[in-house]
């Protein structure tokens, strides 16, 4: 099974993984890569759309509805900023300044109107402790209009884990759990830099160890996924997830929970 995509930087709209290139179901992850003065156009079709920026300054056009002067000097020093584009809207993308784009969609059938995420919108949560403390921003959110869609940011500092203690979302099993595939896209600052991700299931189906670098993409259709960065390198990860409900119910290994209980 590979779980590991490498995200080309190359101009222009680019499709790094969708549903019928990989195993995941709902799930299609983008990225637009952008000079000074070029537009990129997408049509939504039947998927919802949340639109990430990720480092410059563009203008954007929902359906006739203008979102100008959106900026972002990048993913390590500022908050996000974010679009949702429902299902059977246009979009137009027009860069500004050398501009990165991160574009998740998913299948809907319920069309909520365009909104826009500022950078003070974002939900901070403080998550762990010790060398299991990292940063979580959540941009899409239960307490946002989707139908499938919950994207977020993660900042790891370095030598720390996230997803730990190791969680899974693979079952609907309410209370305790709700069917969600995921998707994790990387980056490192410094960039030469590296972490590790592990992917496994309780029936030992799957069971990897992958190295990410700096612009890579993990898919996590399913199982635990708990990652670490490198020493002195600090690993942030734009997080994606999609299933029939939106409520976030994990189940944690019970092998490693007790981490969290000392």
């Amino acid at each position: 099974m590979n779980l590991r995509v490498e995200s080309p930087k190359r101009r222009g709209l680019v499709e790094v993984v969708s549903p019928e290139t990989s195993e995941l179901s709902l799930l299609t992850f983008s990225m637009m890569l952008m000079g000074p003065d070029e537009t990129i156009v997408l049509g939504s079709g039947n998927e919802e759309r949340a639109l990430l920026l990720m480092e410059g300054i563009c203008d954007v056009e929902i359906s006739g509805r203008w979102f100008k002067g959106l900026r972002r000097l990048n993913v390590f020093a500022e908050k996000a900023t974010a679009l949702y584009v429902p299902a059977g809207a246009t979009c137009t993308v027009i860069s500004l300044a050398d501009t990165e784009v991160a574009s998740v969609s998913a299948p809907a059938e319920v069309k909520f109107d365009s909104y826009l995420v500022r950078p003070e919108d974002v939900g901070v949560r403080k998550v762990g402790r010790d060398n299991w403390y990292r940063e979580v921003h959540d941009i899409i959110h239960a307490g946002t209009k989707a139908q499938r869609l919950l994207v977020g940011e993660t900042l790891n500092p370095p030598g720390n884990w996230s997803s730990f203690p190791p969680h899974r979302h693979e079952r609907d099993m309410q209370p305790g759990e709700s069917k969600l595939e995921e998707l994790y896209h990387f980056r490192l600052d410094p960039p030469s830099g590296f972490g590790l991700q592990r992917v496994y299931t309780d029936d030992g189906e799957v069971d990897e160890v992958i190295l990410v670098r700096d612009r890579d993409t993990v898919l996590i259709p399913r199982g635990y996924h708990p990652v670490v960065s490198a020493p002195g390198y600090t690993l942030y990860y734009l997080w994606a997830l999609a299933g029939e409900s939106r409520e976030l119910l994990v189940h944690e290994d019970p092998s490693h929970s007790w981490v969290s209980e000392r």
